[in-house]
């Protein structure tokens, strides 16, 4: 990518190239066509496939770490059926997947993120290139997603009808509780959470060797439902996790499994809360989120071990976690977003 730097046209004082205002006065920067050439080769690059191939101008920096950086999400809003072939050709010139792939996200009738850069100027330009196209599209930085200010977790639910029906809310972990109105709920986003966790053990092979082989391994795996309850107001807003939820709220509807007084919960929250939009798409689209928003891993480590005197032999122990909750945050505060949006521009 080009490190040449751009002159602001109304300062004159040079600027990198993937600034898109002046840092001195503000002024808009125009994107330099070295730019729009780099991105578009570095797409076709990513269309081959490639696993090591990156779209973002720091593909040095693993996916991971990447996604601890701010960043700017282009999000692809609401296509009409008739433009799903155009729209997939045109979000797979972007590199983060292919036509074949956005087809059924399109078909999930909900905006989606396709792309995510560090660089504001290279998501304006993609964003750009979609808008020129005719599709409906616009950029969200991470930080209007707030995601630093998680939904209030929830664990208990309680129903009152006396001089109108209003919820209680018991926040987990606090004794405090909150009233709410169905009527303040706008939308209840549900989403199914994986967690894996992977335990390998390895040792040397024998004394004085450096080949290491795993002696024992497990993989755990469990899914969990999550709702995300929203109203109006972001900190009157609210995270219910299915497994470890008191239903005792319910009375007389309690049943036997968790799942099953989920159900019965939704069902309430969808009799009451009448004119909420409840979202169950997350669960489709998850898959295709992955080269945007990928599962948060980290790697523990146990130290060595020896595992008998004399024997030369070393084991390391070394524990993996992966899941997608924050992916989930994301999509769930995304659509809270563009909702609340849409709201305020009526």
């Amino acid at each position: 990518m080009s490190t040449e730097l751009i002159a602001c046209p109304k300062c004159s004082r040079k600027n990198n190239p993937l600034r898109a205002k002046c840092m001195y006065c503000g002024e808009e920067l125009p994107v330099t066509d070295s730019l729009k050439k780099d991105l578009s080769s570095q797409g076709a690059k990513m269309r081959e496939r490639d696993p090591n191939i990156q779209l973002d101008p720091l593909s040095q920096m693993t996916t991971q770490f990447q996604q601890t950086l701010a960043g700017f999400n282009v999000v692809l809003l609401r296509v009409e059926e008739d433009k799903y072939s155009m729209a997939s050709d045109a979000v797979a010139t972007l590199g983060f997947n292919t036509s074949s792939e956005i087809k059924p996200l399109l078909s999930l009738n909900r905006p989606i993120p396709v792309a995510r850069y560090q660089s504001e100027a290279e998501a304006r330009l993609a964003e750009g290139q979609l808008q020129a196209q005719q599709l409906p599209a616009l950029v969200v930085k991470d930080e209007e997603l707030q995601i630093d200010k998680p939904n209030r977790r929830i664990k208990k639910l309680a129903i009152n009808v006396i001089g109108g029906t209003t919820f209680t809310l018991t926040i987990d972990g606090f004794d405090e509780e909150v009233t709410i109105n169905p009527s303040d709920i706008v939308l209840i986003v549900e989403g199914r959470v994986r967690f894996y966790e992977s335990d390998a053990t390895e040792e040397n092979t024998s004394f004085g060797k450096t080949a290491r082989e795993i002696i024992e391994a497990t993989e755990y795996v469990s899914e969990q439902i999550l709702l995300d309850i929203y109203t109006r107001s972001l900190e009157n807003s609210f995270r219910i996790r299915a497994e470890s939820f008191d239903y005792s709220g319910l009375g007389s509807k309690m049943k036997l499994t968790a799942l099953e007084n989920l159900r019965v919960l939704q069902g309430i929250l969808r009799d009451l809360a009448k004119d909420a939009i409840y979202d169950t798409a997350f669960k489709q689209a998850t898959k295709f989120l992955e080269p945007i928003w990928p599962y948060t891993q980290r790697q523990q480590s146990w130290g060595l071990k020896r595992k008998m005197i004399g024997t030369g032999k070393v084991a390391t122990r070394s524990v993996h976690y992966k899941d997608n909750e924050l992916q989930f945050s994301r999509y769930s505060r995304l659509y809270y977003k563009l909702l609340s949006n849409s709201a305020g521009e009526k």
